[in-house]
């Protein structure tokens, strides 16, 4: 080799040796730098990417092409180098494109291959609820695993259905739980049995007054129910606990022991009661519509058996029955309503309470001994209290002038409210909860337009309304659950007229401007008032008011109506006899109930049906009670005779 050749070998670096490198296959490439090459410009590794074009570098010499002259590839470093055409191609654009092909699919197998195992790796590190979301969407996706999944799933459910026991099975296991339900009745009767236990794989219940038990939280599946009372044979029978309430129907007990017959009657109207509860020693029956009783007790030992006699609304009554059974007891029920009266049998006007039949007197509100005979009392609609307007008090006024006291009773326990004091105290009406009353100020002088106070008081809040003033009233009354009034022109700066307004205060109006002097209420809907121009008929229920005629008899009527609202009461005197007349708003139909000698004021509603009336002869002052279902008055107590409400002039 010349110093020329030497030199060209100095520079281009010592010749490799290609002759181990076979056709078609690169050189191998760091791994690192495959990485570079392969990312996209995310980072991402890239199947499909090609190195960019650069400026031809010069080719690596071949043992062909360093056999040429030095000298001759010096003198041409001026000028730009060009590839070498080979004879074995290499340097050919095709077999460049083919050589990046493979280095590229080399590199990508080995990236996957290397991601592959990283990914097995952090697999094996990750927690249960990623490996459990891996296999969801693996099997979300997977078509053949989502129906297979879905018909197994279906068969399951179909196959606990078929099978009952299966299904029990599983609905327990998932804590399913259901109810039971029976009435139980007497096989003589056919009436409910009360207190009876019914029992069902080891829970139980005891029937209500109809009859019925429930036993709840049960286990699904078959069971045995098993019903038993005293005096009645024990009976049981398979059952299947259901999904949900499993109402199972009448179970009837067969009466074994001794059977006793008793009769309940109403006291007053002497009509058979329904539903009438007999209990002895916790062993209960009812009666039938006939009113029949028929109670099954165990009584082996031949005694007397005690039984009280129950019925919402009555007093109860207690009665003995033989150990021989062989007749039937009767009994009558009192209703748990009270008559309230005054009497002076003590010397002075005690208040007093007592049943309808007279029995259970007892004294309600003591007198103080300073109570004259101007006594009024009025019951409440609902029988709880009692309005009593006395001298009780004792209470005077600055002149010494013995006052009034109105005083609010409770028939219960006798508690008292003092509500007013005042020279003068008229009760008007019990309208619902409300006390309606009209009082005249205690030293009030005759030019004062205060002088009077009509007042509104409810006992359930306590509260006191004053619904109109005047100087004088010249009529109050009631009707339909309005208040009316009349204000008199003795007072010269006040405007004498006909008013109404409700017992709240609400709804104020004139009817009439006019003084009005008198103020009659002539039949339930009408009331006829005089006036100086003459007769005015005024109609509730239109409003209207009509120029008519002076009417037939110059009294008001004061109604009562009863607690439902259905019907009124009235009385009247006919043929020289006090007469009890009832009407029935509905239909407006007029009926006499009672005829009486000396039958007057007060009258009051007991109940819905049953009514209190007053009789004053000359051989009896008493109360009576009369039921308007049937039968006869029955007197219930003598009497003090006092005031009740006053209506109209």
């Amino acid at each position: 080799m010349d110093e020329k050749q030497t030199e060209g070998a100095a520079a281009t670096g010592p010749a490799k040796d290609n002759s181990q490198i076979a056709p078609g296959t690169a050189p191998p490439v760091p791994t690192e730098i495959l990485r570079q090459l392969t990312k996209d410009d995310a980072g991402h590794a890239s199947k499909a990417v090609k190195p960019a074009e650069e400026p031809a570098a010069a080719p690596t010499a071949s043992a062909e092409t360093t056999s040429e002259p030095a000298s001759e590839s010096a003198g041409q470093q001026a000028e730009p180098s060009k590839p070498a055409e080979d004879d074995d191609g290499l340097g050919d654009p095709q077999t460049d494109e083919a050589v990046d092909d493979i280095v590229s699919r080399e590199a990508d197998e080995l990236l996957d291959a290397e991601d592959s195992q990283k990914e097995s790796h952090n697999r094996g590190g990750r927690g249960f609820g990623a490996r459990f979301k891996d296999f969801f969407y693996f099997w979300w996706h997977n078509k053949w695993a989502r129906w297979i999944t879905i018909l197994v799933v279906l068969a399951s459910i179909a196959t606990v259905g078929a099978v009952p026991k299966l299904r029990y099975k599983v609905l327990n296991a998932a804590g399913v739980r259901a109810s039971l339900s029976v009435a139980v009745l007497d096989n003589t009767t056919q009436l409910p049995l009360k207190n009876v236990t019914v029992s069902i794989e080891g829970r139980q219940a005891s029937t209500d007054i109809n009859g019925v038990a429930k036993v709840t939280n049960l286990r699904l599946g078959p069971a045995t129910l098993t019903v038993q009372r005293i005096a009645f044979a024990t009976t049981t029978q398979p059952v299947t606990v259901g999904w949900g309430s499993n109402p199972l129907g009448n179970v009837t007990l067969k009466a074994v022991g001794t059977q006793y017959i008793i009769k309940v009657t109403d006291y007053l109207s002497g009509k058979p009661l329904a539903n009438v509860e007999a209990t002895s020693n916790g062993i209960e029956a009812l009666s039938d519509n006939t009113g029949k009783v028929t109670l099954t007790v165990d009584n082996q030992d031949a005694v007397p058996v005690p039984v009280a006699i129950i019925l919402n609304g009555y007093r109860t009554e207690q009665l003995t029955l033989p150990a021989a059974n062989s007749l039937t007891a009767s009994v009558q029920l009192v209703t748990d309503r009270k008559v309230v009266f005054i009497s002076k049998q003590s010397g002075h006007y005690d208040l007093y309470k007592v049943d309808v039949d007279g029995k259970n007197k007892q004294v309600l509100l003591a007198a103080t001994g300073t109570e004259n005979e101007n006594i009024s009392l009025l019951m409440s609609p609902d029988g709880t209290k009692a309005a009593l307007v006395s001298t009780r008090d004792n209470s005077r006024d600055t002149d010494g002038y013995l006052l009034s006291t109105l005083t609010l009773v409770s028939i219960a326990d006798g508690a008292t409210t003092t509500l007013d004091h005042a020279e003068q105290i008229q009760l008007v009406d019990w309208v619902d909860h409300r006390l309606i009353y009209d009082e005249a100020a205690a030293g009030a002088s005759a030019a004062n337009p205060q002088r009077y106070k009509l007042i509104s008081y409810d006992y359930s809040t306590s509260s006191r309304i004053q619904l109109a003033s005047a100087n004088q009233f010249n009529g109050i009354a009631t009707a339909n659950g309005v208040v009316y009034y009349a204000v008199s022109a003795t007072d010269p700066s006040a405007q004498a007229s006909f008013n109404k307004i409700r017992p709240d205060g609400s709804g104020k109006q004139t009817i009439y401007n006019q003084e009005v002097w008198s103020v009659f209420r002539t039949d339930y809907g009408t009331f006829s008032l005089q006036t100086p121009s003459g007769w005015y008929a005024y109609a509730t229920g239109s409003g209207q008011l009509t120029k008519a005629g002076a009417p037939a008899a110059f009294v008001s009527r004061a109604y009562s109506d009863s607690p439902d609202g259905q019907r009124s009461l009235w009385v009247d005197t006919r043929d020289g006899q006090g007469v009890l007349l009832g009407f029935t708003l509905a239909g407006g139909k007029e009926t006499t109930l009672q005829k009486q000698d000396g039958l007057t004021y007060p009258v009051y509603w007991l109940s819905d049906d049953t009514v209190i009336y007053s009789v004053v002869n000359r051989t009896e002052t008493a109360d009576y009670v009369l039921s308007l279902s049937g039968g006869t008055a029955h007197k219930v107590v003598d009497v003090t005779h006092t005031y009740g409400a006053t209506q109209g002039s």
